[in-house]
């Protein structure tokens, strides 16, 4: 029993009992027993170190009066993860001093302490000094699998080998991690992995830049101007579904037109090039990038910064145009054959400010009694929209304006209805 065991077992006696067993003791130093080695006092039970750190033990043979007997203490090893360097005795202090190295990894490794026919254990927990995670590459094709690894390292430097690791975190939307270490690109941009290694006190980090596959699927053949819609159709065995989206030459939002299983629809962005990327796509929500035989890039509305020269809306077809730091306002002309009131809506893509206004064929806007929509699309809402006033038979304008003349060029979507 150990010196740890022996002390909790005296102390959990009641006090009548510990009379009675002080009452049959001879206090005498002479006494039988005194002097025999009854247990080893030691500084630990367990211990938790780094491979490659020497540590020390404070261990000293003692009677039942807990007198420190002149005993050095003799250390046995559970096996090679542990390496007795050496064990000094001190007459003075009548201790000895056990210095010791772990060698290995090995959380079970233990010290067998024994002086004068008695024996106790340390435990010792023996975890790397470090870790390092490496992968073969600093990018990842989404859909494609690289292969992480893991070596613990000593306190001196040695290469422990590969060891299993635990996932800390990673970013879901750019790669998913398996328990055996294969990486599989997702989304597209960084992803950060963090792992932690045996013992979960050391970690470590690698960075992946995950890019977009190759789209293989198809587009149409001819030519398609921006502002126009590009119909793109899944690979075989790739269906898109609701969070699928499509970005054109670095732009993160354009208008989705249409979207099925097979095949979704977008308008391309005025000033695009001619290459796209589909996001969330599939099961595996991966990332593709393919290119298309681009037309046109210029806004065919312009130029409509002025009233007399806005194009002619037509009642429920959309009209696609943008605005933007360096032409914030845009102009177009809606002839009323039949007298009735007309619902205006403008949409957009990014966190600019746009409003909508119908004025009379001047274009004349000084106040909301010139806006036939009683500046209803005037607010900071996001879409606008609003119905005016009963319109009789004439010409009017229809007004757009990026109402903080700032930022990023807009791209948007107008559409008039009649009621």
């Amino acid at each position: 029993m150990s010196f740890g065991n022996r002390m909790r077992l005296w102390t959990s006696l009641t006090p009548l009992a510990a009379l009675l067993v002080l009452a049959a003791c001879d206090e005498s130093p002479t006494s039988e027993g005194a002097g025999d080695s009854y247990a080893i006092k030691t500084n630990y039970s367990t211990t938790t170190r780094v491979v490659g750190r020497q540590f020390r033990i404070d261990a000293s043979a003692i009677d039942r009066g807990m007198t420190p007997l002149p005993s050095a203490v003799q250390v046995t090893p559970s096996g090679t993860s542990l390496r007795v360097d050496s064990i000094v005795f001190s007459s003075e202090l009548q201790e000895s001093r056990i210095y010791v190295t772990p060698m290995a990894i090995d959380s079970t490794a233990y010290l067998v302490l024994s002086a004068g026919g008695v024996q106790d254990t340390v435990y010792v927990q023996a975890f790397p000094a470090s870790i390092g995670a490496t992968v073969p590459s600093d990018t990842l094709g989404s859909g494609e699998t690289m292969q992480l690894s893991v070596h613990a390292f000593s306190d001196t430097g040695t290469d422990l080998g590969e060891v299993p690791f635990a996932l800390v975190s990673a970013p879901a939307a750019r790669v998913s991690v398996a328990s055996d270490g294969t990486i599989t690109g997702k989304g597209p941009g960084e992803a950060i992995i963090i792992v932690g290694g045996p013992g979960g006190a050391v970690r470590d980090t690698v960075i992946i830049e995950v890019v977009p596959g190759e789209f293989t699927g198809t587009v149409p053949a001819g030519a398609v101007d921006a502002g126009t819609a590009l119909t793109i159709t899944a690979p075989d065995g790739i269906e898109f579904d609701e969070d699928t989206d499509v970005r054109f030459s670095g732009n993160d939002e354009v208008f989705i037109t249409s979207r099925t299983a097979t095949q979704i629809s977008a308008i391309v962005p005025y000033g695009s090039d001619n290459t796209f990327t589909l996001i969330n796509v599939g099961a595996d929500q991966l990332a593709l990038t393919g290119t298309f035989n681009l037309g046109t890039t210029d806004d065919p509305n312009e130029p409509n910064d002025d009233p007399a020269d806005g194009p002619e809306v037509t009642l429920g077809t959309p009209i696609y145009g943008s605005v933007g730091t360096a032409d914030p306002d845009d102009w177009f002309t809606l002839t009323v054959a039949t007298a009735g009131t007309y619902t205006v809506t403008l949409e957009w893509l990014d966190g600019a400010d746009l409003d909508v206004y119908v004025t009379n064929e001047d274009g004349d806007l000084a106040v909301c009694a010139d806006d036939f929509l009683g500046c209803a699309g005037g607010t900071s809402a996001k879409p606008e929209t609003g119905t005016t006033s009963s319109l009789a038979p004439g010409t009017y304008r229809v007004y757009v304006n990026q109402f903080t003349a700032s930022g990023p060029t807009t791209q948007y979507r107008l559409t008039v209805t009649r009621n």
